[in-house]
């Protein structure tokens, strides 16, 4: 089985065809060969054999094994892409959260993963004062991208401000390229801004 991903892999042969005492040494041997990138996907191949290795075990094989190297590669590109994502120069942070003026609420908001339970987002809304005046959260098994949870999270909140009356709100968020889009598009006027 795993000879049989493997060639379909287009993972150079030198790499995994010699005979190895264990998966280590040929794991070794890969780091050799391979660049850093081709190391992650032989890696996420590695992980495919020894998963469907274990559906066979435990009884739920995998009938597909022509498509298990191209689903690890597909993997890798989606993880590659999503920390492209992650790497988008932003500017500093402040170093302390600042309070919006009198007579204006706060909504600060944010998308994260949740280990096995999948990814959620939540807000919280603040006063001038600093006092917490709501916060959400919500979870899900599925995740599309870091803007899209993002993008979630503040949808969350801004859905909740208007469900509760608060019409005087700044929206301050981590996510430059939602906030960007934010600044960008078509907002009620009624909300003051988009920060970072």
């Amino acid at each position: 089985m795993a000879i049989h991903v493997l060639e379909g892999s287009a993972v150079d042969t030198k790499v995994w065809t010699p005979l190895f005492r264990c998966m280590a040494d040929c794991f070794i041997n890969a780091m050799r060969h391979l660049d850093d990138d081709h190391l992650g996907t032989f890696t996420a191949i590695l992980w495919e054999i020894w998963n469907s290795r274990n559906c066979f075990l435990f009884g739920s094989p995998d009938k597909s094994l022509s498509t298990l190297s191209q689903r690890a590669i597909s993997f890798v590109n989606n993880f590659r892409a999503a920390q492209d994502l992650d790497h988008v120069p932003r500017p500093p942070m402040p170093s302390s959260w600042s309070p919006p003026p009198a007579g204006y609420y706060k909504l600060n908001f944010d998308g994260g993963h949740l280990g096995k339970k999948g990814w959620g987002h939540g807000f919280v809304i603040l006063s001038h004062l600093g006092d917490i005046t709501a916060v959400g959260v919500e979870q899900g098994p599925n995740f599309d991208s870091p803007l899209i949870e993002e993008g979630r999270a503040c949808l969350l909140g801004l859905r909740y401000a208007k469900d509760v009356g608060i019409t005087s709100i700044i929206v301050e968020g981590d996510c430059l390229t939602l906030i960007n889009l934010l600044q960008f598009s078509k907002v009620q006027d009624t909300f003051v801004g988009f920060l970072i």
